[in-house]
């Protein structure tokens, strides 16, 4: 077990916990950090990763002001993410001898993180992070037990689910030549090649959803053969197969060409 703790502090927020990471720091805000435990012959502080600003790819300049004192300083916080610091001690055999005279630990400089796994922002991981993240949470209310993992579960179960639960899922656009009439495929994502009687659309899912619970949004496009049509209806078939109809000017069944979207098909 480490004979040190790191506490991290920042002007204007509450005081921090000897051991405890931290996800509710600002940026442009200098960070404390202090060692708990000693005395202590000698300490060594790093930074082992720091933010990266993935929207303009810049990483973040943050140093340490102090790095043999006790308590130094980390400036600037300059990068919205996570920071991963280090402590190595000397309790009588040198910098960092053993296990025990190295620590390290995480915290979250930033925007505040959303409340809801399916809502942005979410923290993300210091690249060489394990479970240093360990802020107390709904299921380690004594303290994140499993560092990134919980981190990384957040956003599968929340962000990536929510987008494959309610983006298109499968789609194709097509195009019908009135000659047969003939059906070409210009696009498919997930879908067979549709077929057309003259009359309906029949639209095939690849591989089918887990039920008949989604939605098909339909986006006309001009055809050279059959021109705009005025209206469209929509029949899902199955967790398969949906049935698309056309309509002119004159309501008569008409070709197309069309886009066709599929969404909100998981369970």
């Amino acid at each position: 077990m480490p004979l040190v703790q790191i506490k991290i502090d920042q002007a204007g927020k509450p005081p921090g916990l000897p051991g405890v990471a931290r996800q509710d720091l600002d940026i442009s805000v200098d960070v404390v950090l202090s060692a708990v435990g000693g005395p202590f012959k000698q300490w060594r502080w790093s930074v082992i990763d720091e933010a990266l600003d993935f929207e303009t790819d810049a990483l973040g300049t943050a140093a340490i002001v102090s790095p043999s004192s006790s308590t130094t300083v980390l400036t600037p916080i300059d990068a919205s993410g996570t920071y991963l610091v280090q402590l190595e001690i000397d309790s009588g055999s040198g910098l960092g001898a053993t296990a025990d005279d190295i620590v390290r630990i995480t915290f979250y400089a930033g925007v505040p993180l959303a409340t809801l796994p399916d809502e942005l922002p979410q923290r993300i991981p210091a690249a060489r992070e394990y479970t240093e993240h360990n802020v107390p949470n709904p299921a380690y209310p004594l303290g994140n037990a499993i560092g990134w993992a919980y981190t990384i579960g957040r956003w599968f179960r929340g962000v990536v689910r929510r987008l494959y639960n309610v983006a298109p899922r499968a789609g194709v656009r097509i195009t019908t030549a009135s000659a047969g009439p003939t059906v070409s495929v210009v696009r498919a994502f997930y879908m067979l090649a549709p077929t057309f009687d003259g009359t309906t659309y029949t639209c095939t899912i690849d591989p089918p959803f887990p039920n008949a619970f989604y939605g098909v949004s339909i986006t006309p496009h001009e055809s050279v053969d059959y021109g705009h049509p005025k209206t469209w209806a929509v029949n899902v078939v199955s967790s398969s197969v949906f049935e698309v109809v056309f309509y002119d000017n004159a309501d008569a069944p008409t070709g197309a060409d069309f886009t066709a979207f599929v969404g909100l098909g998981d369970s």
